[in-house]
């Protein structure tokens, strides 16, 4: 009887470590597995975020960026930059990505990259406005038949120029430090991208 009882005992704690094992092998694969997938949809969402910055950049650089690299700011152009009202939808939509990336000047600098960029456009739309009023008084001035009222206008126009020239210098020193913190940004991103690619196996 008691053999029996042994027996029976044995198998259940037999049987219960088997399941116990197999349990434990389940969810630790079932963990590695869940894991994977996140690290492929921050891969992606990574990939993603630095294309967003490159062509967001080099869209900036050909309408923009180019014009202010190559005027001096005495010769300041009155030009109207078309500024859209949303240019980072995956930045915006994904900022929860940036924490995963393991170092820490590349986090920074894809921060300051988007805080420098949006900085850039606010003055831009500022410049907008002020090459506006200077094609505002032109207009007037053209039209205005009046002695009296053509010098007034002429010395606002002048007042208007010498605005745009001195914001042109602001625009320069602001492009510069977009340029050199965008080009630290996509190496950091491409850094990060290369090494989870390796990890993964891809």
């Amino acid at each position: 009887m008691s053999d029996f009882w042994s027996s029976l005992l044995s198998g259940f704690v037999g049987g219960g470590l088997i399941s116990l094992i197999t349990t434990h092998w389940s969810n630790k694969h079932k963990d590695r597995s869940d894991q994977r997938v996140e690290d492929k949809v921050t891969l992606h969402t990574l990939i993603s975020l630095r294309s967003e910055l490159n062509a967001l950049y080099n869209r900036y650089h050909s309408q923009a960026g180019n014009v202010l690299e190559n005027t001096p700011a005495q010769d300041a152009p009155a030009i109207y930059f078309p500024v859209e009202e949303d240019y980072f939808p995956i930045y915006r939509n994904n900022t929860f990505i940036i924490g995963k990336i393991n170092r820490e000047q590349t986090v920074e600098n894809v921060v300051n990259c988007y805080i420098l960029a949006s900085a850039l456009f606010d003055s831009i739309r500022y410049n907008n406005g002020l090459c506006q009023k200077f094609s505002d008084l032109e207009s007037e001035l053209r039209r205005c038949d009046t002695n009296g009222r053509s010098d007034k206008i002429s010395n606002d126009i002048s007042m208007a120029r010498n605005a745009i020239v001195s914001y042109w210098s602001e625009l320069q020193k602001l492009h510069y430090e977009l340029k050199r913190i965008a080009s630290l940004a996509y190496t950091g991103l491409t850094e990060e991208i290369d090494q989870r690619r390796k990890c993964l196996g891809r």
